[in-house]
């Protein structure tokens, strides 16, 4: 099978599968990295706790692996970053399993400094071990380091979320829509359809009825239908008329500019601009309208703006609060 291909499961296991018989096709010397763990139990803390640094990894010269952390965005060495190993870097007095020194890679998406000179070696870079502490519930100091890497010859869906492959894929689809949005993920990680390549035969109801009858799909409506319900509750409770500004069209909104009020003289029409003054020093009534409620918020420019001047989501607690108790102090 070609060495660029790239296969997309559903489960661990099937990927864990492909990644070790590829592993062992390259006929190199396979290293296994043990991670260096203090105070944690491998078998009371999963890899999760460790921010997916695993306890093991098997990695040999050419093998191709991905970055699960982001070491650093700026050069383009982020989570899901892919490349081959060059060579393993160990320290003096030291072999395996214990953790190398660094694994030099060759990243393709690396635009950082020129570690090696060379032609074709700019994008050689070294990854250095990382570690990850945490707090265990009997109070004590838990780490473990190890290298932010996995084998990417197979990956889980979840993990090809985001990933643009423009070489080919393998896909793997199952008989029955476990996640929803899986089988989207799947086969629409290639640039080219011609890339694509289903390992066995998937039938029309299976990418139709099979996804919309979903179990998954089902309670994924059922929340769907309960938000936009609270919604439509949460708009009409703070709701004001269009003349005093519609509080609950909140995302990207703008406080609208004061409206000038004309006023008709003998000799000619002028225009007078509002007093501000008036406004702010307008005394706040035990039982403040909708309207002084909307003046309040545009006067006070309460902590919950931000800088453009745009009223958040927040404020609809700050509208709560004032039907409760209206009243602001003075800072």
């Amino acid at each position: 099978m070609n060495d660029d291909c790239l296969h997309i499961n559903e489960r661990n296991v099937d990927c864990d599968r492909v990644n070790k018989q590829r592993l062992m096709d390259l006929k190199s010397p396979i290293v296994l990295i043990n991670a260096m763990d203090i105070n944690c139990n491998t078998q009371t803390y999963s890899d999760d706790h460790f921010r997916r640094l695993r306890p093991r990894i098997y990695t040999a010269i050419g093998a191709r692996m991905m970055l699960t952390w982001n070491v650093c965005v700026n050069v383009g060495l982020v989570n899901g970053s892919i490349g081959n190993v060059i060579d393993i870097v160990y320290a003096d007095n030291t072999e395996p399993p214990s953790l190398p020194a660094f694994i030099i890679m060759n990243i393709v998406n690396y635009s950082g400094p020129v570690f090696f000179h060379g032609e074709g070696r700019q994008q050689w870079v070294p990854i250095l071990p990382q570690t990850y502490e945490f707090t265990t519930l009997n109070g004590q100091k838990a780490s473990r380091t190890q290298f932010p890497l996995q084998l990417a010859y197979s990956l889980t869906a979840h993990k090809a979320q985001g990933l643009t492959c423009s070489s080919k894929i393998v896909v793997v689809i199952s008989d029955k829509e476990k996640n929803v949005g899986i089988t989207y993920v799947q086969l629409s990680r290639c640039t080219d359809i011609n890339n694509l390549c289903l390992l066995k035969a998937v039938t029309l109801e299976r990418m139709t009825t099979g996804i919309s009858k979903s179990q998954s799909l089902r309670f994924r409506l059922i929340e769907e239908n309960r938000l936009i319900s609270l919604w439509k509750k949460t708009k009409e409770k703070f709701s004001l008329s269009t003349d005093d500004y519609s509080l609950h069209v909140l995302p990207d909104c703008v406080p609208p500019p004061i409206k000038a009020t004309r006023q008709k003289s003998q000799k000619k029409q002028s225009v007078v601009q509002p007093d501000v003054t008036a406004r702010t020093e307008k005394p706040i009534v035990s039982k403040p309208t909708a309207k002084e409620h909307a003046e309040i918020l545009r006067s006070k420019r309460l902590r919950d703006y931000d800088h453009h001047g745009v009223v958040p989501r927040t404020c609809l607690f700050v509208i709560t609060q004032l039907k409760k108790k209206p009243c602001f102090k003075k800072r």
